[in-house]
């Protein structure tokens, strides 16, 4: 019988990494709407300011934990760098 775990990892994990892989191809339009909010965030936390960098390292980490959760590994600690 197979663990529902099994299943529902890669279900979950799925519209991150497509999300991700979309954002990278085409930051821009996302880089537009962030713009705002980001540079001001991005200076207090002290990032870089560009807002298309920001979403480029966005979507990386929505990539990266989004792999790392639908394989099984690290499943503790992959949902935790998705939320934030």
């Amino acid at each position: 019988m197979v663990d529902m775990r099994t299943l529902i990892r890669p279900l979950l994990a799925a519209p991150f990494i497509v999300g991700g892989i979309q954002a990278l191809r085409a930051p821009q339009p996302r880089a537009d709407k962030a713009a705002d909010v980001a540079t001001s965030i991005a200076s207090a936390v002290g990032l870089p300011k560009s807002p298309e960098t920001l979403v480029k390292a966005n979507a990386g980490v929505q990539v990266g934990a989004g792999v790392v959760l639908a394989f099984g590994f690290l499943p503790r600690i992959a949902p935790l760098f998705l939320g934030a």
